[in-house]
């Protein structure tokens, strides 16, 4: 029982060094970050370090644990290759094996690398980890590509926040051949200063943004809206304000063309609209569904 105790922390610490690695280092995680390598220095036996982070050098730099990288870039152990982003998945080369994951964006380059990194230094074998891999399905309203059956995409992200929605869009223009269009808006009785960030955001890295209602609370959707528009100002983008989000919907996917991917964001794995102070169902899939079979 100790020794499955044992085992268990050692998977613990080591995912959660890994974690560590993909995180913006602000105080607190670099404490934590600086207890964990204090930690692992004593328990771990491995690490398996970004060796594309700025901050892998150091993270690698006099511990005791035997040290495996990975990355795109930069000589690594687990080292990407002839990267193919999809709207449904990433795939590439690693060590004479080609990977296949089914959840779309550069950053799932990254992650899967740091799984199969982290994987195999359980001692599990390289070729059955890669099986494994893809068989992996992505978190419902993570990068979500719902299936429309039209020539353009749609996909469903709970991205609501300025580093969020960029992520999301890198994610997004990374595979789309025609026009990113990203519907999203804020919530209502949260953090005004990040609305017209979100706004800039969007339209720095879309082609057509629309700006609608997500959880208002007991704010005027519309007054969350011309915070949101504000940052919109001066760009490239068509911009377009539609006040109620499934008419906003509608209006993505009937003006979507071939090639096209629709991003709504913001919501994700919600079903509800926070409305005042009550809490009203909304599922994006269905407002979909009803759209497309109305075309």
């Amino acid at each position: 029982e100790k020794h499955h105790i044992k085992r268990f922390d050692h998977i613990v610490k080591l995912l959660a060094f890994i974690a560590l690695t993909l995180h913006w280092f602000n105080p607190f995680v670099w404490l934590a970050f600086e207890l964990a390598m204090q930690d692992m220095e004593m328990s771990c036996d491995e690490a398996v370090i970004n060796a594309d982070d700025e901050t892998g050098a150091y993270m690698g730099d006099g511990i005791t644990a035997e040290v495996k990288t990975y990355g795109i870039n930069t000589p690594c152990d687990y080292k990407a290759e002839n990267a193919e982003f999809f709207a449904d998945r990433v795939e590439y080369d690693l060590n004479g094996e080609r990977v296949v994951f089914n959840i779309p964006g550069g950053f799932s380059v990254y992650n899967s690398l740091s799984a199969i990194g982290a994987v195999c230094s359980l001692g599990f074998e390289f070729s059955d980890v890669i099986k494994a891999i893809a068989e992996a399905t992505s978190v419902k309203g993570r990068v979500e590509l719902l299936k429309t059956n039209t020539d353009f995409g749609v996909i469903i992200d709970y991205a609501h926040t300025p580093d969020g929605l960029e992520k999301a869009l890198n994610a997004v223009r990374g595979f789309t051949k025609g026009r990113v269009i990203t519907l999203f808006g804020c919530g209502g009785d949260r953090d005004k200063t990040k609305r017209p960030k979100m706004g800039r955001m969007a339209t720095d890295l879309s082609d057509v943004v629309i700006v609608t209602t997500d959880n208002p609370r007991t704010e005027d959707p519309d007054e969350i809206i011309r915070e949101i528009l504000i940052g919109t100002v001066g760009s490239k983008a068509e911009v377009v304000s539609i006040t109620d989000r499934s008419e906003a919907i509608e209006y993505a996917i009937r003006n979507a063309k071939a090639g096209d991917t629709i991003l709504l964001a913001g919501k994700g794995h919600e079903t509800y609209q926070v409305v005042g102070k009550e809490r009203v169902h909304y599922d994006e899939r269905e407002v979909v569904a009803e759209v497309l079979a109305k075309m």
